[in-house]
């Protein structure tokens, strides 16, 4: 699947087409109107090895904090910072990689920690999880996104649920396994067993090298690839087993650095308070009882965030976890 493209950029010359994620994080989350700066400033991500979600989130944390009075006196007369302004929007990016000293150094490490330097009042506009910043996608409109945020070993990504496709049929064979149907959008008791489903099938695909969203386009036939090139006749069940063992020892790994098991979202991102117009009126997520879900379904202490005893027996673990301990 054709996902990137090479095209011609404002300037001339040639770059990589943006996709989504950069889109929307140099476009509406900056309120930015100009296609040309959201190619200039991915390209400029592209070429100065930044990522294009924390590098625009950053950013509008940075307007946000002047446009709140937040920013102490030595950042906020550096630049003009302003909703959609592409001149500063560009050059943010710019300082932002050579960390030059004010903005740019203050912004180069991530809002968790340019956070640190403001009053309590700014944290409310820190967008991150266990400090990586915040995808494109509100887990507010769909709370798998959210309780994938919070609870996944590697927080804040997106890809870790891919939330709005857990209905497709490739899923379906697994559920069926579990005994379980997919939650529907705000059935917070059903949605931590439905996505410790998707999430345990996604890192066995993952490990597989294979697009994620190949599993969008119908049904693969990824086990008879994987059959076909390894001679090893997984089935249905034997997949979701290795990609829960994945998912576990993911866990663990976290559990062993002494990171939390889940980690805390920022409260808009949950509704906190709750908006009051718009799709999400009136929406307040029940994180309790989506991460509730998802650790009893894999059989997860959510105090330590390392397998139960019996989960351990269970999926071979007990030597793994031992030597790693």
């Amino acid at each position: 699947m054709a996902c990137g493209a090479i095209y011609r950029l404002p300037d001339g010359t040639r770059g990589h087409k943006p996709e989504y994620e950069t889109i929307g994080a140099f476009g509406p989350l900056v309120l930015n109107r100009s296609l040309d700066v959201v190619s200039a400033s991915g390209e400029l991500c592209n070429l100065l090895g930044l990522d294009s979600i924390s590098t625009g989130v950053a950013i509008a944390f940075a307007i946000e904090c002047r446009e709140k009075g937040w920013l102490p006196a030595d950042l906020k007369q550096e630049l003009p910072l302003a909703w959609g302004d592409g001149s500063v929007i560009v050059e943010l990016v710019h300082r932002m990689a050579r960390r030059e000293p004010g903005l740019g150094d203050w912004l180069a490490d991530g809002v968790q920690r340019a956070a640190q330097r403001l009053g309590p009042e700014a944290q409310e506009a820190v967008m991150h999880a266990g400090g990586q910043e915040l995808t494109m996608h509100r887990g507010i409109y769909e709370p798998g996104i959210a309780l994938g945020y919070a609870v996944d070993p590697a927080p804040g990504r997106h890809s870790s649920t891919l939330s709005g496709i857990a209905e497709l049929l490739a899923y379906q064979p697994y559920y069926a396994l579990q005994g379980i149907r997919p939650a529907s959008r705000y059935d917070y008791e059903a949605k931590g067993p439905t996505f410790a489903v998707v999430m345990s099938v996604l890192r066995a695909f993952d490990s597989l090298g294979l697009c994620q969203f190949a599993l969008q386009m119908g049904d693969p036939p990824f086990l008879e690839w994987l059959n076909a090139a390894t001679g090893w006749g997984f089935d249905e069940a034997e997949f979701f087993r290795a990609g829960k063992r994945i998912q576990l020892l993911r866990h663990a790994f976290n559990a062993r650095e002494h990171l939390p098991a889940a980690f805390d979202l920022p409260a808009r991102e949950i509704g906190n308070p709750p908006q009051t117009v718009g799709p999400v009126a009136k929406v307040t997520l029940d994180m309790n009882a989506m991460t509730a879900g998802y650790f009893a379904a894999l059989g997860i202490d959510p105090a330590t965030g390392l397998p139960l005893p019996e989960t351990s027996r269970a999926m071979g673990l007990d030597e793994v976890l031992q030597s790693g301990t």
